[in-house]
């Protein structure tokens, strides 16, 4: 089971019982379908889950009414000759039982939050994980501070949301907040304030801003290799992307040089089937193909493609993102038979195991509408386009780069 599989599932569970959402029988169904299980599994997980919750609450109704937490009054009047000193102590202890058992509570909150914001994100759905997001940060803020490392992770999550919807300015004003902060309170070469750096690079780099991307990227990747080393995953992701920042200014040779040290570096320490070494072989791949070097690029596309499915199996998204490239990669060479089938083939799995919305599935739909277009299928081609265009207003918005984008296509091809 894929993990966007696993996580329709617990969606599914949350729904049917209420926890951290409202109750709602038919999106516990419509989640479970999505999982690739059956409502009998569900049932049995809920006879689980209840069992359990019942033994759960017992022990701390237990805990609440002990001998341990009496009112502030049995405590004095059953103390020795009135003594208010050991009366104190009974009742400070009492408190932080207390206390104890409210901060947990408040924790296991907002990680339910947290892991539904998650799912929600995992299966495109932005803007319920908005509404969960905002509930988790305004809640650490309240309990822990600004500044607590919790509440900071819980920003970047905001931040990353706002990222998914093109939200760029609201995106970029939360993630120079963490920066700034993560700056002042762990420091410049902590690891959270690297990363922190890193997602502002990437927000500059969804608005073309390169320069100032690259900037920061070479800042985090310098940092890295002094302070984590060369061989570190944070180090590799942020040579990673550094390297993304000169392709997209067209500078392949600069980007292919940082390619394949990332490639052959997680070859030797991660090992050739690990998922970020295939990552980066996909990338490199794309490289090529920008370079017109088809050949290279395919070959490397089908290598990860066949190793996704191996290890990873045939309808895991990362699978389908493999085929996606090799697709590409045939249509760029103008084999479109070839790209259509793959086309089609990706884009009615991604359907059943992702949705008919995700934006993963629209970017299958708006390769596929390209594909037919370039065979003179126009009336195929405006039909996808304009589900694609409609599908983002609903989703994301007129004004999302990608609507705008899908919506200039449409227009072109009515046109000619």
């Amino acid at each position: 089971m894929s993990q966007l599989q696993q996580a329709s599932f617990q969606l599914a569970v949350c729904f049917r019982l209420g926890f951290g959402l409202d109750q709602n029988y038919e999106k516990a169904i419509e989640a479970v379908q999505q999982s690739g299980r059956s409502e009998p599994d569900l049932n049995l997980e809920i006879e689980q889950i209840s069992s359990t919750h019942d033994i759960i609450q017992n022990e701390l109704f237990r805990n609440l009414n002990s001998g341990s937490l009496d009112t502030a009054q049995n405590t004095i009047s059953n103390t020795a000759n009135y003594n208010l000193v050991n009366a104190q102590l009974e009742l400070q202890k009492d408190l932080a039982a207390i206390n104890s058992i409210l901060y947990n509570a408040f924790t296991l909150l907002t990680t339910i939050k947290d892991s539904l914001a998650v799912i929600f994100t995992l299966r495109g759905l932005w803007q319920d994980a908005e509404e969960l997001e905002v509930q988790v940060m305004e809640t650490r803020k309240r309990v822990l501070g600004a500044e607590h490392r919790d509440t900071l992770a819980g920003i970047n999550n905001l931040a990353f949301t706002f990222w998914n919807q093109g939200r760029w300015k609201e995106a970029e004003e939360l993630n120079v907040q963490v920066m700034k902060t993560s700056l002042r309170v762990l420091g410049a070469e902590h690891r959270d304030t690297l990363t922190s750096i890193a997602n502002l690079a990437s927000t500059y780099w969804n608005q073309g801003r390169w320069r100032e991307a690259e900037e920061l990227n070479v800042q985090v990747m310098k940092t890295s290799l002094r302070v984590l080393g060369a061989e570190h995953r944070d180090t590799l992701a942020g040579i990673a992307n550094l390297a993304s920042t000169y392709w997209n200014q067209g500078r392949w040779r600069e980007a292919e040089e940082l390619e394949v040290q990332v490639m052959e570096t997680r070859k030797r320490v991660l090992g050739a089937k690990h998922p970020s070494t295939l990552i980066s072989i996909a990338n490199l791949a794309s490289t090529y193909r920008n370079q017109g070097r088809w050949k290279e690029a395919e070959e490397m596309n089908v290598q990860v493609m066949e190793t996704r499915k191996r290890v990873l199996g045939a309808e895991h998204p990362d699978t389908l993102t493999s085929i996606a490239n090799l697709t590409l990669t045939y249509s760029n060479q103008g084999r479109w038979k070839e790209a259509e089938e793959l086309g089609v083939q990706v884009l009615k799995t991604k359907k059943r195991v992702l949705g008919a919305e995700h934006p993963s599935t629209l970017i299958s739909i708006a390769n596929l509408a390209h594909t037919y277009y370039a065979q003179r299928h126009k009336s195929k081609a405006i039909r996808l386009m304009g589900d694609v265009v409609r599908c983002h207003i609903k989703r994301i918005g007129a004004d999302h780069p990608y609507t705008i984008a899908a919506g200039d296509t449409l227009r072109k091809w009515n046109i000619n």
